[in-house]
């Protein structure tokens, strides 16, 4: 019941914050005892959905919570993982995410 909740939240940030700019989220699961996501997105300018499998962490801050994605693997699409991984390397793919008291209340 967490993980279908915390994924739905998920799913309501990036439609309402994210889908007009990269297109939307066709599917979102999310273990939390081993800590990873799958995700299946229909992106602008693709013709097939690109699936996403990562690892994340949430970080709880002073200046809010956020979702830290590491080891991204985007299957088909190679050239889109290793994207991901070399910014990875240069700075953490961290993102703030709104509605904390919502999320905690998830988690």
């Amino acid at each position: 019941m967490k993980d279908w909740a915390f994924a739905k939240t998920l799913c309501g940030i990036w439609y309402f914050w994210l889908s007009k700019k990269y297109g939307y989220m066709i599917n979102l699961k999310i273990d939390s005892t081993n800590k990873t996501l799958a995700i299946e997105l229909m992106l602008k300018g693709e013709t097939v959905p690109v699936k996403l499998e990562a690892d994340y962490k949430l970080v709880d801050e002073a200046g809010g919570l956020f979702l830290e994605i590491h080891n991204p693997e985007c299957g088909s699409r190679e050239w889109l993982t290793a994207l991901l991984n070399e910014s990875l390397v240069q700075e953490k793919m961290r993102f703030k995410l709104p509605l904390q008291k919502v999320l905690k209340f998830c988690l």
